[in-house]
């Protein structure tokens, strides 16, 4: 989620990341003693428990203590019909079916309650962020993929998409493996009087579920064309580009998100704030200056 600065009214808290999570921020794990096995004392809130699980994975496994009990599933509640005509994916799969996403859970619990969003402006977030990280665990190494995802808000469920090849297809492997997915937005820098006062802009969502692949034809081929609906809105299959072939399905992992837990965070002042500034990214491409 990358590293923010700390919060002037929380000084005695550790840095606050970009993405609003609660616990220590990935850019700042490195200055953390974390002891063989002890991950799970760490508070979990946010993207950076994967960080904290990555420094005690050295233990022996047998050593470290089991993963903390998830809340009861709530009752499976039947998915929504989805919306007439621009849906081209067609219905969901009757398995699609999902239990709506905790708040309650101790994993998402936002310390600022001030900064909180509320669950209507999570699903529009996920609706619109262009890009997230998943990150997820096999037992034995820990795996981050930045990738594109579209949120389909009937089945409560996040789509992403590999090759077939690389390492993320088979570190997820063939059984349901609990995921982390982070997606966010830093805004503007915010200067103060004090070097322990200085903030940032910044908006994030976090979101706890159940990762699998994919395996049902129909659910892969409705997934990509929802991603492609997304990020190609003004183009459409068949006028604008050939469809999705059969043999492409051979060669694309599709991955599902069921979601579990979310929690939104946003932090953003007034446009006048005094002396707000924009940092601007790395631009691509990214060159380094041979002088």
């Amino acid at each position: 989620a990358g590293a923010g600065p700390a919060e002037a009214d929380d000084p005695a808290e550790v840095a606050e990341p970009v993405g609003g999570t609660e616990s220590v921020a990935a850019g700042d794990a490195a200055l953390f003693e974390v002891p063989p096995g002890t991950a799970h004392a760490v508070r979990n809130e946010g993207v950076d428990e994967i960080v904290l699980v990555a420094l005690s994975s050295r233990a022996d496994p047998a050593s470290r203590p089991a993963d903390p009990p998830l809340l009861t599933p709530r009752p499976a509640v039947p998915a929504a019909p989805p919306p007439s005509g621009s849906d081209r994916g067609g219905p969901p799969p009757p398995h699609a079916e999902a239990a709506p996403p905790a708040t309650d859970d101790a994993r998402v619990r936002v310390r600022r309650r001030d900064r909180a969003k509320e669950e209507a402006w999570i699903r529009r977030y996920l609706h619109a962020a262009p890009w997230g990280v998943f990150a997820f665990s096999d037992g034995a190494e820990v795996y981050a993929n930045a990738n594109l995802f579209v949120y389909d808000e009937e089945a409560h469920a996040l789509y992403l998409h590999t090759a077939r090849t690389g390492r993320t297809r088979p570190g997820v492997g063939q059984t349901p493996r609990q995921v982390v997915l982070y997606t966010g937005a830093m805004g503007r820098l915010l200067p103060a009087d004090e070097a322990l006062e200085f903030s940032v802009e910044y908006s994030g969502v976090v979101v706890f579920g159940s990762l699998r692949v994919v395996d049902d034809p129909g659910e892969s081929e409705r997934a990509l064309q929802k991603l492609l609906d997304k990020y190609a809105p003004h183009l459409r299959p068949g006028r604008d580009y050939r469809p999705i072939a059969p043999e492409e399905l051979k060669r694309t992992a599709v991955y599902r998100i069921d979601i579990e837990a979310w929690s939104g965070k946003e932090k953003a002042v007034a446009p006048d704030h005094p002396g707000a500034y924009g940092l601007p990214g790395p631009p691509i491409p990214f060159e380094v200056d041979a002088s």
